[in-house]
């Protein structure tokens, strides 16, 4: 929007904490040229109107509006969306945030983000804006719709599971639910940062309202089709409570980021109810749960989408939205505070190790979201702390060591002509046994197939951890029971174990359904290796990377720190003199320290610094 700038149509707000610009969308029919007005109003005194919660899209690619009879640029999603929501014969009150904020006042624009919160929750409704039909059909959309609402009768009717089942039948639901994935794997705003507040915010109104009424809840809008949240959230819970003995429907499961959203709004309920969390664990919960999980434009974005879940307590001024400052300092800013905070250095894992931002190597830049491998009973860091020298700032800390990298240099790459993850990891395992059977120089294994399950095993494990679950689930039915077995083959024989003896009962799971599970494992292990390293350590440990794109070096540390729960990759930096390192990334070995407290082992090792 840079070619608008100096023609803004705003006029200043008032130095309030409750004035706020509106948009009048003016009536007019689908396809008319699409007209607005811009209105101040107090909302402590004026309720009378909805905020629009949508992606802006691509930036670059914008269509024309009039804005108070001024030309005005929005993105072509937003255009799209106007074209939809407005009425034909009335003009419609929205709070939007590209046209209610002056975008290229960087002062304002920091000020009015920090009642966004406020905003979403006094709006007479929510209105979520998914985007037109395409890819999709209207018949297609349509039949997603019709699915969530056949659920949301079951369940407001008393039904379970079975009765979702038997209305539909496995093959059905299986295709149903697969469906309504897809369909929110293609809308961004289930990816989103900014999205997170503007839904989680209108819970609490539903969850203490005496008459339980779902309306409040927002309303998703895609092309003419309404979906409301309440159903969508009741689907979501169907599908986390699927009993195991339904096989393949549990392993299918709902899209991540929708069910993470659920997750959120139930954590700013309970926080809401409870109260008695500071607001350094609220921003750090807030930020493993959100900034990790979704996306924005903005790398600033990913800190400042969660401040608006922090509920009783204020924080320090510095850490304000300021978009004034870089991304930089204000990631290091942050990282900073919560390590001093909190006292726990658990931020260091959401780092993803491949910043163009030359950031110190201790400070996340909440691109990685990682998986807790190993725990180390949440220890204190009482001795960790942050200190300046030379502009540049660094990080003390307790390391424990474990290994040291004798062996590097394989890669899971694939060919990009390689369509099929299935087969991606049948040529990855043939590489990886060769290289841990010949290419290693003092640990060699005494034949391909020992070093094939050796790393099948690693890679199974390291799938499980990164994409685990509660409870038993088909990762580890793999483990237990199909790890002698080639890639894809049908096990004949399965333990009838009290965890997977559903996979043999014939009225509830048949073997077509055990190959199917086993392939979608593997494409779920295609998926986690891609571009990740191996390596071996002196203890002949393997290991593989967790970040993409990170590759360990011979002479590398493998260990872990005061108050982390996981093992990490540190790189001596002789540069910097001896003590200094630089975190690397975290990893997972076929040799785990597991539950172990460093206090119990008497360290006494104290690193002069992370740079």
């Amino acid at each position: 929007m840079e070619r608008f700038k100096g023609i803004s149509p705003h006029r200043p707000l008032r130095d309030s904490p409750t004035e706020i610009r509106i948009v009048n969308l003016l009536p007019g029919a689908y396809g008319d040229p699409i007209e607005c007005v811009l209105e101040h109003i107090d909302i402590d005194i004026t309720q009378d109107y909805d905020a629009l919660s949508y992606c802006w899209g691509e930036a670059s690619i914008t269509k024309t509006i009039r804005l108070d009879n001024k030309s005005y640029p929005v993105t072509t999603n937003l255009f799209d969306g106007l074209q939809r929501l407005r009425k034909p014969d009335g003009p419609r009150r929205l709070w939007i945030d590209s046209l209610c904020i002056n975008q290229s006042d960087l002062v304002e624009r920091s000020r009015e983000i920090q009642k966004m919160s406020m905003i979403y929750k006094h709006a007479s409704q929510v209105l979520i804006w998914l985007g037109d039909y395409l890819p999709w059909s209207e018949a297609a959309v349509q039949s997603v719709a019709d699915y969530v609402a056949v659920v949301t009768h079951i369940r407001r009717k008393g039904g379970h599971i079975e009765d979702l089942v038997a209305h539909y039948g496995y093959t059905e639901l299986w295709h149903k639910q697969k469906m309504l994935n897809e369909f929110l794997r293609q809308r961004q705003w289930f990816e989103r940062c900014w999205v997170l507040q503007e839904v989680a915010v209108r819970w609490p109104r539903w969850a203490h309202s005496s008459d339980k009424n779902p309306d409040v809840l927002p309303i998703f809008w895609c092309g003419g089709i309404q979906i409301s949240y309440f159903s969508l959230r009741l689907v979501l819970m169907f599908w986390k409570a699927m009993p195991l003995k339904y096989g393949s429907l549990k392993f299918l499961g709902t899209y991540p980021p929708a069910q993470q959203h659920l997750e959120i709004c139930f954590g700013y309920d309970q926080q809401l109810r409870k109260g008695t969390v500071t607001m350094t664990q609220q921003l750090i919960g807030f930020l493993m749960a959100g900034a990790a999980h979704f996306k924005a434009t903005d790398p600033r974005d990913q800190i400042y989408a969660v401040l608006g879940l922090l509920l009783g307590g204020t924080l320090p001024a510095h850490l304000l939205p300021d978009y004034r400052k870089s991304t930089r300092q204000v990631l290091i800013e942050f990282g900073k505070y919560l390590l001093e905070e909190r006292m726990t250095m658990d931020g260091i894992q959401y780092r993803s190790g491949t910043s163009a931002l030359a950031l110190p190597s201790w400070v996340p830049d909440w691109k990685h979201n990682p998986a807790h491998t190993m725990i180390l009973a949440q220890e204190a860091s009482t001795r960790s702390f942050c200190r300046g020298e030379d502009g540049e700032w660094y990080l003390q800390a307790d390391f424990l060591q474990f290994d040291v990298l004798e062996e590097d240099g394989l890669n899971a790459t694939s060919d990009p002509r390689q369509d099929d993850p299935v087969e991606f990891v049948e040529e990855f395992l043939r590489s990886a046994s060769a290289w841990l059977c010949e290419g290693t120089q003092k640990h060699r294994y005494t034949s391909a197939e020992d070093a094939k399950a050796l790393i099948k095993e690693l890679i199974l494990k390291y799938d499980y951890t990164m994409n685990g679950t509660d409870g038993p689930c088909w990762h580890q039915l793999i483990l237990d029971s199909a790890m002698p077995l080639t890639i894809g083959e049908v096990p004949k024989k399965i333990k009838t174990s009290s965890e997977d003896s559903f996979l043999v009962k014939p009225d509830t799971v048949k073997s077509m359904d055990i190959k199917t599970a086993v392939t979608e494992v593997w494409r779920s292990v295609a998926r986690s290796i891609r571009d990740k390293s191996l390596f071996v350590g002196a203890s002949g440990s393997v290991g593989v990377m967790e970040q993409k794109d990170l590759q360990p070096r011979c002479g590398d540390l493998v260990g872990t720190l005061r108050g982390t729960c996981c093992e990490m990759i540190l790189r001596p930096c002789p540069d910097y003199g001896d003590g200094y390192y630089k975190v690397v990334g975290q990893c997972h070995r076929t040799f785990q320290a597991m539950f172990i407290r460093m206090d119990d082992l008497n360290v006494k090792h104290w690193g002069k610094g992370l740079s």
